[in-house]
Formats: structure tokens, sequence, C-alpha cells
């Protein structure tokens, strides 16, 4: 795709992030429309997620909620307003080095440089200025890591001065019966909070079962799209577990549960005719057990053109099947929800103890037939370095299958460029053979 030309660039008085990132996406869908129509679908999510067609009305209504890691989507479209996840601000603006860079520089000044660089994205975005939208509220948690526990606090001494409302929500460690009702807890808070500091208005509890229903079928979806995936040899690209990411962002609205549905029908109609990922022949299934390169996702279609190699889950991706069996029993909501926050990526697994993260990666070695496994290791998630040596002997000792390790940046390509990525794992790949 051709690179889109824009005006003014990052820290100019007049640069709006948000306007940025919806013209972005915006070329990046006409260039789908005038090359590969059939995938429409594949980039209306996107629209969805960052052209943000309530742009201009959220400068009127200001229904705008900057989020942190951990807070549940769901309930900020039950209260008719817009969840926009920090995290995946930086994730989005990986693969723009000019504008990324801007924001991992300006974060720096603000905390040292070995802070995770998703966070170090969003204090440089929102210290820049060029959240151009002051937000109804920020809402993050305390998990998963101790990066965003050091840098989610100053967010939100720098929203408090603009005089936005903030919310931390305590997320335990612990994920059993008592950790279920301890974060119940917190977001009753956080319900509470958005009615009494926020919007000034009571939850409607009918939308919110509204909206319940929907991310019942998105879930059902995800896994039924997961358990396709597990079929050999693949029918689902590898990139497509880049889009699925965007689930945990817009959970609960109704262009995720179409954009499921299709990445359903794409596999199936695949399926009845026979077109694999790897049209000459599958000869590998790797899983990434740490993170994405989100700098340099070109490397999943080199692996698949050049070793017919198949990426058929991803540790961080992972998502367990938890369903609200009655959207409209206001406590099976809070209780599903909490569930829910205990279980999703990074907070599944990544979190707390080793052996959770080690049960996983090995869980989807066996699950989905993996025979390569990848520790594509971001330099910010410290906590996951910790446990690295662990994990990787217990794929070795129990399933026979050596971890290449990479040390990388996903967000910022200074720190390795895609070439010496790509060489280490060439020199894998070659190995194998």
């Amino acid at each position: 795709m051709a690179k889109m030309e824009y005006s003014c660039k990052p820290g100019d008085p007049e640069f709006d992030i948000l306007k940025y990132l919806s013209d972005y996406t915006d070329s990046a869908y006409a260039h789908c429309m005038r090359k590969y129509p059939e995938r429409e679908w594949m980039f209306k999510i996107q629209k969805f997620a960052w052209n943000t067609p309530y742009h201009e009305s959220l400068k009127e209504n200001n229904r705008l909620i900057f989020m942190g890691s951990a807070v549940p989507p769901e309930l900020i479209y039950a209260f008719n307003a817009v969840p926009l996840i920090a995290d995946s601000v930086g994730i989005r603006l990986a693969s723009d080095p000019h504008v990324i860079n801007y924001y991992l520089d300006k974060g720096a000044e603000i905390v040292p440089s070995h802070i995770c660089g998703i966070d170090r994205t969003v204090l440089g975005l929102v210290f820049s200025g060029d959240l151009k939208i002051k937000p109804a509220a920020y809402i993050y948690g305390t998990i998963p890591c101790d990066s965003a526990r050091a840098a989610y606090p100053v967010v939100a001494d720098k929203f408090r001065s603009m005089g936005v409302p903030t919310l931390s929500v305590d997320v335990p460690y612990r994920k059993d019966e008592r950790g279920t009702q301890y974060i119940a807890k917190q977001l009753t808070n956080m319900i509470e909070f958005m009615e009494e500091e926020v919007f000034h208005e009571k939850l409607n509890r009918h939308k919110l079962a509204a909206v319940m229903y929907r991310s019942n079928e998105a879930t059902r979806l995800l896994e039924a799209v997961a358990d396709l995936r597990k079929l050999k040899p693949s029918y689902a690209m590898s990139r497509l577990l880049v889009l699925n990411s965007l689930y945990m962002s817009v959970l609960g609205s109704q262009p995720i549960i179409e954009f499921l549905r299709s990445e359903y029908d794409y596999i199936i109609d695949n399926i009845e005719n026979n077109r694999t990922v790897v049209p000459g022949g599958e000869k590998y299934r790797y899983t990434w057990l740490q993170n994405m390169p989100w700098s340099t996702m070109s490397l999943v279609d080199w692996l698949e053109r050049e070793y017919g190699a198949v990426q058929t889950m991803d540790a961080l991706g992972f998502n367990q099947n938890i369903i609200c069996e009655d959207p409209l029993d206001y406590d099976c909501v809070i209780d599903t929800l909490a569930r829910r926050q205990l279980n999703v990526p990074m907070m599944h697994a990544n979190s707390g103890p080793a052996q959770p993260y080690i049960d996983l990666g090995k869980r989807i070695i066996k699950e989905y037939d993996c025979d390569v496994s990848m520790f594509i290791g971001h330099v910010g998630c410290k906590h996951t370095w910790a446990a690295k040596k662990m994990l990787e002997d217990s794929i070795k000792a129990e399933l026979g299958i050596p971890t290449l390790t990479v040390d990388l940046d996903s967000l910022d390509g200074r720190y390795k460029d895609a070439s010496e990525v790509q060489a280490q794992i060439k020199d894998y790949m070659d190995a194998l053979q």
C-alpha cells in the first residue's frame, strides 16, 4: 500500500492522533477495495475500530472512555459510550515508525526507557497533547505487568490534571472463586463510578443485556474459528490472528460478530473448496509463545511463502470460552465479566505464577498440532522473560520440540530491525529441514 501523505506530524499543534488513525484506516480500506474487494470484511472491522464514525459526535457528546487493560468493553457499550483501549493504539501504530517512534521517545522523557514500549507509547500520546478529544473518563486495570502498573497511574495523574475522572480497577492475581468475587466487586464499583462521576445517569440493564447477548455470540464465533484452526492442513491464513486480537477491544459490538461470522464462513468455504493456506503443501505449524512482532508482521507471510509454515495460534490471542448463561440476570452478567477479565490475554497466563503460562504454551502446541515453537520475546515483557527457561524446558521435555528465542521490541524497530529478526528465524527454520 502506498504511504499515506499527511500535512502535519506528531507533536504539531494541529496533529490529531484519532483523526490520523481514521484517515490511515480509510486509506487502507480504499486500497483493499481497489485490489482485494473480496477481503472487504477484513477491513470493515478495522474501520469500525479506527475510522471512528463517532469521531465528530464524540467532540459534542464526550462519550469516549480511554481504557487500560482488564476493563470489559461491554460495560462501556452499555452506557452508549465508546471504548478505546490505550494499549491498542501503540500496536496499531507499530508498523508506522515515524509516528510510533515519536511517542516512544516522548514517553521515555517521562519514564525510563526500559519500560514497555506499549506503555511508553500511551504516555507519549497523552503527554504530547495529540489526543485532541478529552475523554469522558480514564479507566485502567492494575495488571498484567509491572510496566503497566508503573505507567497507568502516571497517565491517570495527567488526565486528572485535565479534569478527567479516573478509576483504577484492581485485578487480583488469583483466578479462583475468591478472585472472581473480588473483581466482580471492582466492576460494580466501576459501574457506580460511571453512573455518579462520568455520565450522571443510571446503567440501563436492558441495554447491558443486549450487549451481553452480542458478547456471547462473538465469544462462540471466536471459539468456532479457533477450532477450525486446529485442522491440518490449515485453511486460515496466519494474519487473521492479528485481526482477531481486535476482539478484546470491541467485544459487545455488532461489527465484531459480523467479522467473526465472515471469518468462519471464509474458512468453511476454503475447506469445501480445498483451498489451503500453503497451496504447495503445509510443512510446519508454529506458535508464538509470548508476543507478536507488531512492527514486522510481514514475517508471517514470509514464513508461509518460504517455509510452508502456518501460525495456528498464539499465546497472546488465545481466549477462553466463557459464556453468560442468562444476560437478563444482572448478577450473572457481572460474574461472567469477572471470570472473563481473569482469563483474557494477557491476564489468563502472564499475570501471576509461571505454571499457568507454561501450561498454556503446551496446551496450544498440543491442541493445534504445532511442530515449531518460537518465543517472540518483546523486551518490555520482563515478567514472561523470567519464565522463559522453564517454559522452553517443559516444552522440550514433554513434547520434544526445541523453542527458538528471538529478542525484539514489538513496537520499536530501532531495537532490532525486520531483517535481523528474519535472519534469526531463518537460521532456526533452516536447521529444522
